[in-house]
């Protein structure tokens, strides 16, 4: 049963990571678009907290992404694969291993779906489009 954790973790923290990393390098090309928009009553304060409050949103388009480039980079780990051997040599139960790996990320996937991402988001799309048009609405 160690060994079964062992794989959990190694490929939770893999999927993880791989979630950060896919989602810094959104964060970032999006903070660069919305540095066009910067203005008198939108300020960079403002691009950051809307970033901050919409990505939870775009994140839930990597997390398939991050699963599939998570499980992949794990198997590269030498001591997972020790791992991984020695519960496929004990004979593996490929269900209960699929279920194990897979049952969090789409649990996360849910669960992004149905509760407070799509209110989070709406709320700070109202609060930008009222900052940036305010601003075009003041130009000569």
């Amino acid at each position: 049963m160690k060994a079964y954790s062992y794989i959990f973790k190694k490929s939770m923290l893999s999927f993880l990571g791989a979630l950060l990393i896919i989602s810094a390098i959104d964060f970032s090309f999006n903070f660069f678009s919305e540095i066009e928009d910067i203005n008198d009553n939108y300020s960079y304060l403002d691009a950051l907290s809307y970033l901050i409050a919409t990505e939870p949103y775009r994140m839930r388009s990597f997390i398939y992404l991050a699963a599939v480039v998570g499980f992949l980079a794990v198997f590269v780990d030498a001591s997972f694969l020790r791992a991984f051997n020695t519960v496929r040599q004990a004979g593996l139960n490929k269900t209960k291993y699929a279920l194990m790996i897979f049952a969090p990320v789409i649990l996360i996937s849910m669960a992004s779906y149905e509760f407070f991402i799509p209110e989070l988001t709406k709320s700070a799309e109202e609060v930008r489009k009222s900052k940036v048009s305010s601003s075009y609405e003041n130009q000569p």
